[in-house]
């Protein structure tokens, strides 16, 4: 497990700290908190593995929707 906060996740991948909270929400990622600590640590592998490819080829993709 390769346990990471929020913040450097966030920071690392240009992923917004809301959209990982947003995961935790809802359920796609779990977050792990260690006693007497205040910071929420999640796996960057469980993180990194909800990331799937998209085929541009598609009709319904459009990379103009998308911020790059």
């Amino acid at each position: 497990m390769n346990l990471q906060t929020i913040q450097k996740i966030s920071k690392n991948s240009g992923v917004h700290h809301t959209s990982i909270e947003k995961m935790i929400k809802d359920k796609k990622i779990i977050a792990y908190k260690q006693e007497n600590f205040k910071r929420i640590l999640i796996d960057l592998d469980e993180f990194n593995s909800t990331f799937k490819p998209i085929n541009n080829l598609c009709d319904d993709f459009d990379l103009d929707i998308f911020k790059v």
